[in-house]
This record gives C-alpha cells, sequence and structure tokens, in this order.
C-alpha cells in the first residue's frame, strides 16, 4: 500500500476517533520516505540486441501483431494502455501528409504525435492486409479487443523464447522498452522538452534518462530515434 494511502486512511480513523473521545495518533502524517532512486540507468534497459531477438523471432513467426506493437513501442515510446486503445479514428494525416495518432483527450489534455516513417509504412501495411477500417486496431486470440495483460504477454511469449537460445537472455517488460524509445530519441538528440511532450509525460521525469542519453540538436522527437526498425514479411493470418 502506497504511504499516501496509509495517512489519508489513518487521518480518516484519527478523526473518527478524537470526535468519539478516543486518543488517536496518525504516526503516518509526518513520516516521509526516503526519494527513492528513479535514474534509468544502461544496466536496466535491455540492450539493442536484445530487442533485435524480440522483433526477430516475432516476425520469422509471422505474428505482425507483435512485431507492430513493439515498433510502436520502440519507436514512439507508446504505452501498453495507449496500444490496447487505439482505433482507427485516431489515425490522421496532418498538413505536411505525415501519418499522426490522435490521442483523444485524457485529464483535459490530448496529444497528436507523429509517427516516423517505417513505423507509418508498417501501421499502414498492418490495416490493409488485416481489413480493419473501423474500430479498434489490436485484438487478441478470442476475437476481443486487446489488453494490457495481452500486450504483456506476447513480450513474455517471446522472451521465453529467447531463453531457450541463451539462458542468460534478460527478463524486461514493455516499460522497459518504452524507456528505450525515450533513450533512443534523447540520443539522437531530441530535448527532453520534445521528448516529454511527444510522450506525453512531465518534463520533470526526464532528468531519469541523462546518464544513458547523449546531447544533440532538434527535430521531431521520434525522427531522432537511433535504431531503424525493419517492415516485417507480413503474411495474412486471419
Amino acid at each position: 500500500m502506497r504511504m499516501s494511502v496509509m495517512r489519508t486512511l489513518c487521518e480518516y480513523i484519527r478523526v473518527r476517533e478524537n470526535n468519539a473521545g478516543r486518543n488517536y495518533i496518525n504516526y503516518f502524517k509526518d513520516y516521509i520516505l526516503p526519494d527513492e532512486n528513479k535514474i534509468i540507468t544502461t544496466d536496466k534497459l535491455p540492450c539493442e540486441d536484445d530487442i533485435s531477438t524480440i522483433l526477430d523471432l516475432s516476425s520469422k513467426a509471422g505474428d505482425d501483431m507483435a512485431y507492430m506493437i513493439f515498433s510502436l513501442v520502440l519507436k514512439c515510446g507508446l504505452t501498453s494502455g495507449e496500444i490496447c486503445s487505439m482505433m482507427t479514428n485516431f489515425i490522421l494525416y496532418d498538413s505536411n501528409e505525415c501519418l499522426c495518432i490522435h490521442f483523444p483527450e485524457k485529464k483535459r489534455i490530448s496529444r497528436i504525435i507523429k509517427l516516423p516513417d517505417d513505423v507509418s509504412q508498417m501501421l499502414l501495411t498492418y490495416l490493409e492486409i488485416h481489413k480493419i477500417a473501423d474500430g479498434h486496431i489490436f485484438f487478441n486470440k478470442r476475437g476481443t479487443v486487446l489488453k494490457i495483460r495481452d500486450a504483456e504477454r506476447l513480450l513474455k511469449k517471446y522472451i521465453s523464447q529467447a531463453k531457450k537460445s541463451n539462458n542468460d537472455f534478460p527478463d524486461f517488460t514493455m516499460q522497459d522498452m518504452r524507456h528505450c524509445a525515450f533513450k533512443y530519441m534523447l540520443s539522437g538528440g531530441a530535448s527532453e522538452d520534445d521528448v516529454a511532450k511527444y510522450g506525453g509525460i512531465t518534463t520533470k521525469w526526464m532528468h531519469r534518462y541523462r546518464q544513458v542519453v547523449n546531447d544533440s540538436a532538434k527535430l521531431y522527437a521520434a525522427d531522432y530515434s537511433t535504431i531503424s526498425i525493419k517492415p516485417a514479411v507480413y503474411k495474412n493470418l486471419s
């Protein structure tokens, strides 16, 4: 249970007990946990070879959905939740005819992100192959809308396959791959402000990536990514 929850709960108990004439002290009120070190270091993230292995395995399996999802995380820094919620009406072209995703307003904030060229082409191909013209884009084996746990299971599936030939292959999550996406953008030279805006996070958290990036110049955040994803050999699995 989070400290803030304990503090609020005990304060509620204190007020009720004191109103009833009983003494109760909320010891959590003034208790402060030391700040956790949230700095992200290279050893906490999968390396490029690890990521390449996962992409290769999903490509060779003809699993174009997994390949597409991993690409959206690695190049665009999307969360599992954002990917699962994606619908065709989120996709649009900007004034420069660049493919974008418009995420609806959440907490009074909406954002439009430009997709890199490689991901744009893969997404259009995926939609064409699977004949997805409207509604949600990603579905699980049961034919229902993909859930966050389904996306995590996809990654775990290919990590388990990788471990069969390499016992030392690391475990990592979709969130770890998202951290990699921001690392690649920053390493390519995107500013912390641009990456934060692109990723839908606050700039104050960007200092966590400073140990794993190099500084440089400016463009669209995702265009600075230092990785390039080759299109998979798509198969019509429907």
